[in-house]
């Protein structure tokens, strides 16, 4: 499959940069903060290195605090999650890709699991979490605080491009709980101007959860029981009629796969965005557990890349 990668870090020029990448040398951004003797960075708009220097080795943290949630069974595993945050965090929350870490009030800190963050309102911020796992079912289980950390950036990949694409043709694919990642990138997209197709199924949440959502805020979205069965070709056709510029897709690797395969079989230079499906304990990629050499390079933490893919034959 011919293409080219780029990589970058989502944290690059933030109030999160520097990093705890930075004190010990494996910083993404700058090749100065990484143990090279010279400059060679993709600017983000600000210096990491000057940061660093700047900073004194202070390293801004993300925020922490316990909330009271609203909770609703959607299934008998998927949950659905509504809290009012600090009205300064808002604006933080509003970002595509966003998510946060969780855990009970009464549960100890490695017990927090990752969110992606469905959507925001004036003063309510939705979470919906599919129950499966040993950290996400205690969840199920607790009364109504929960622990909070964030925001983190990296639920999707190459999500700059998001705020990049003007005036032109979308499409979205998402099964189960890939459906969180759509509704913010949506909202970020029709603001410049873009006309958005969707192809969404349940997966794994045995339910749609954000197409009455979608439809609300302009998107034309088509639903199916099965994207290997009913969606792909409807997917492949869209593709080929709408030329998009941008395809996003949210779901499981084998999901992903299948439509970056499509883009290439047909020559598109679609850029091509996708959720990540990797463990991640930290966010902050110390722990390890999302470590990858999948571009080719020295072990990378996915939590904290940024990469992208431009497809093409």
């Amino acid at each position: 499959m011919e293409g080219q990668w780029s990589l970058t870090c989502v944290d690059a020029g933030s109030e999160y940069c520097p990093c705890h990448l930075a004190e010990n040398g494996t910083c993404l951004a700058c090749s100065l903060l990484s143990g090279e003797d010279f400059c060679d960075c993709r600017w983000s708009g600000s210096c990491s290195y000057l940061n660093y220097q700047f900073s004194q080795g202070v390293i801004n943290k993300r925020s922490e605090c316990t909330v009271l949630v609203n909770k609703k069974r959607l299934t008998p595993s998927l949950l659905d999650l509504r809290f009012r945050p600090k009205t300064s965090w808002l604006p933080k929350f509003a970002h595509a890709g966003t998510f946060l870490f969780l855990r009970p009030a009464d549960a100890p800190y490695y017990a927090a699991v990752p969110i992606s963050i469905v959507n925001i309102t004036a003063d309510e911020v939705w979470l919906v979490v599919n129950c499966i796992g040993p950290k996400s079912s205690l969840l199920m289980r607790t009364d109504s605080q929960v622990i909070i950390r964030g925001p983190y950036y990296g639920a999707l990949t190459n999500s700059h491009v998001l705020k990049k694409t003007r005036d032109a043709n979308v499409i979205m694919v998402a099964g189960g709980t890939g459906q969180s990642a759509l509704v913010l990138a949506a909202k970020t997209l029709l603001r410049g101007g873009n006309r958005l197709w969707a192809c969404l199924a349940p997966g794994s949440t045995d339910l749609i959860y954000v197409g009455q959502t979608l439809r609300k805020y302009g998107v034309e979205v088509n639903e199916v029981s099965s994207l290997r069965r009913y969606g792909a070709k409807i997917i492949m056709n869209q593709l080929t009629q709408l030329e998009p510029s941008l395809v996003i897709c949210a779901g499981p690797e084998e999901l992903q796969t299948t439509i970056l395969t499509m883009l290439c079989s047909i020559g598109s230079k679609a850029e091509f965005v996708h959720t990540k499906n990797n463990v991640m304990c930290c966010g902050e990629g110390l722990c390890g557990s999302c470590l990858t050499n999948h571009f080719g390079q020295k072990r990378v933490p996915l939590c904290k890349a940024q990469y992208s893919f431009r497809g093409g034959n």
